[in-house]
């Protein structure tokens, strides 16, 4: 039952951690789908497709399998989930003829991300906003900070001193003063790719040129 598209490019998604989020997915289709599931909806019609889509909520995860059972076809695309509703068997669920199902309203389909937290990797479904990395922002900050006062004259060991660091920890973070403006500024609005993490740049080695860094930690190149 589950497609993947051909612009998916290569990546895998955990079985598991796919699975409640097309459950989830299936809930938040459900829950605004008798605003524009019925052809020609009545007050009647309406409040029992309703009370049956309430049933269909996924509260456990042994109803989630019941959910599964509704759905014709799961498609995976890159950064997109799509699930395609059966309507003869949402038909014998909820007690409504197929004939008065709308099929537009029978696709849903929800943006998500991957995102690693420690070693975890988490699909985040919904529309993805913008996602500030607090640790991220104030360590690019204090990078610009001891970047100027080095520049001011100060020395390394000074300023490591000051805070309570070595030299060698210091220097791999005054690597974060040198990230392209464009880079810098999407972060601090929350925009840089769901995988991009403090880690992530400090294990890495930083390219001086700028488009060299977008390509690296996955920033559209301009």
């Amino acid at each position: 039952m589950a497609q993947k598209s051909e612009g998916s490019y290569g990546w895998r998604l955990p079985a598991a951690k796919l699975e409640k989020a097309v459950a989830k997915a299936f809930n938040n289709w459900a829950t605004s789908a008798p605003d524009k599931l019925l052809r020609n909806p009545s007050a009647n019609s309406y409040s029992k497709v309703s009370a049956a889509l309430g049933q269909l909520e996924p509260p456990s995860s042994s109803t989630w399998k019941h959910c599964f059972g509704l759905l014709d076809r799961i498609e995976v695309r890159a950064g997109q989930l799509e699930l395609k509703i059966d309507a003869q068997a949402l038909s014998k669920n909820i007690g409504i003829d197929a004939s008065e199902l709308l099929n537009e309203a029978l696709v849903h389909t929800e943006a998500f991300v991957m995102k690693r937290r420690g070693v975890e990797t988490v699909l985040l479904l919904g529309a993805a906003a913008p996602q500030r990395d607090t640790t991220l922002i104030n360590a690019i900050a204090k990078a610009h900070v001891w970047m100027k006062a080095w520049r001011d004259g100060s020395s390394l060991s000074d300023i490591a001193k000051s805070i309570g660091w070595t030299p060698s920890p210091l220097r791999q973070r005054l690597k974060l003063a040198f990230l392209s403006p464009a880079i810098t500024k999407a972060i601090l609005d929350g925009r840089q790719p769901a995988d991009l993490s403090l880690e992530r740049i400090l294990r890495s080695d930083l390219p001086l040129d700028w488009d060299r860094q977008a390509e690296k930690f996955g920033f559209e190149v301009p």
